[in-house]
């Protein structure tokens, strides 16, 4: 029975009770299309009495002929304990399973569980790996993750070039956070060539998309229009070219910020992370977010708490101080904080 055909007897089944006596002839002859079926049908208690145990059996013949969805609902019982004793690396084993045979789905839960070290030892080369994947099959969301994992080097050497690349194909679906990471990166220069008029261009797109969200009451679209505004005040600026003007600026900057200057602090430190006007050295990028931070500089805050939740800018990971730093740029109303400690918790 083909994977087609067994949906159209789904749809054309009388009844749920007559549809799950079908399933379960064919299943009992080892049918795999079947057997996931009748799976289903214990699960959701279709046609028959719940039952999550025989939910388990019958996703496990189906798992163990290679049925992807099945592999994922084996995956899914062990990781929650619906109908078998939970086992995370059982999890994660059938996961594996589903992803190697490319469903995309599975591939992004296996990153995930790489990412984090559940059921498996955390890898982040191996995480980044499988995100790639999913992102090379078209998923805006994880395109913007692969983007985000070259712009810090996480998982993978750092490449803002690629990262620019990922940026945009997340961008061009008309994910806003992309959109606002190409706008930024053509406002400094960063994996390609400053272009004021493309930054303001992504910029007013993402605009857009937080203006509407905006009027629905959501408070970190509020914060990111108030950030945009900004930015499209920079790129309109007439500023100085790369070179000379940079480096001169950059001089600026950290003369004001050897001085206990909180904002000067903040700009030398991005100074350093995108080499603007100076070398990249992200450790010294890092000092001096650090010093910005520790005199409460909310958005300093909120990138150290990004630094510690992701493991990078050469900074281990680490959730208790990811915490510490959203709760103090929380704590001064930043709402993209807020966003993030609510997912971290």
């Amino acid at each position: 029975m083909t994977k087609e055909e067994a949906k159209n007897e789904k749809k054309n089944a009388a009844n749920p009770e007559q549809d799950f006596a079908h399933w379960l002839e064919a299943a009992e002859q080892g049918d795999a299309e079947a057997q996931n079926e009748v799976g289903d049908c214990y699960y959701e208690g279709k046609g028959v009495k719940e039952n999550k145990k025989e939910a388990f059996k019958w996703y496990l013949k189906a798992a163990e002929q290679g049925h992807i969805e099945a592999q994922c609902a084996v995956g899914f019982c062990y990781d929650e304990g619906e109908g078998v004793r939970k086992n995370k690396k059982k999890a994660f084993q059938w996961y594996l399973k589903a992803a190697e045979q490319g469903d995309a789905d599975a591939q992004l839960i296996v990153a995930w569980h790489y990412d984090e070290g559940e059921g498996v030892r955390k890898n982040k080369k191996k995480a980044f790996q499988w995100y790639l994947k999913v992102a090379e099959q078209g998923n805006a969301d994880v395109q913007l993750i692969v983007g985000t994992r070259y712009t810090y080097g996480n998982g993978v050497k750092e490449n803002q070039k690629e990262a620019f690349k990922w940026y945009m194909k997340a961008a061009k679906q008309g994910n806003a956070e992309s959109q606002f990471s190409v706008g930024s990166a053509y406002l400094i220069g960063n994996g390609v060539k400053k272009n004021k008029k493309e930054a303001l261009k992504w910029y007013e797109k993402v605009t857009e998309w937080y203006e509407k969200s905006a009027e629905e009451g959501d408070a970190y679209a509020k914060y990111m229009l108030k950030v945009l505004d900004q930015l499209k005040h920079n790129a309109r600026e007439n500023t100085k070219k790369r070179g000379k003007g940079e480096e001169q600026n950059f001089a600026h900057w950290l003369e004001a910020a050897e001085k206990g200057d909180s904002t000067a602090q903040g700009k030398v430190g991005g100074c350093y992370f995108f080499g603007i006007g100076v070398r990249k050295n992200k450790k010294e990028a890092f000092k001096w977010f650090k010093k910005a931070a520790d005199q409460g500089v909310d958005t300093v805050q909120l990138l150290m708490g990004l630094c510690y939740d992701t493991g990078t800018m050469g900074i281990k990971e680490n959730k208790e101080e990811a915490i510490k730093w959203y709760e103090k740029s929380a704590d001064q109303g930043n709402d993209y904080a807020k966003k993030n400690l609510e997912e971290l918790k």
